[in-house]
């Protein structure tokens, strides 16, 4: 992922994996995930609303099967 590049070398950053997808972990959390050709971010609160609805995001499914995740889009 370039944004590992660019992000790398800041405190608390670290990359990782989850469901065996890349990932930036920020402190040890998930952030940013890459799936496929997306990118997946985490938020929480009211910034995930207003994310979901400006950006015409969709909420994160990685198994595509029972209900996605719920703080991932």
């Amino acid at each position: 992922m370039r944004l590992v590049e660019r992000l790398g070398d800041e405190e608390g950053i670290s990359v990782g994996q989850m469901f065996g997808k890349s990932c930036i972990k920020i402190y040890g959390n998930v952030f940013i995930a890459q799936y496929k050709d997306f990118v997946v971010f985490k938020l929480t609160g009211s910034s995930h609303a207003k994310v979901l609805a400006a950006m015409r995001a969709e909420l994160w499914n990685p198994s595509g099967k029972g209900p996605p995740m719920k703080a991932f889009f």
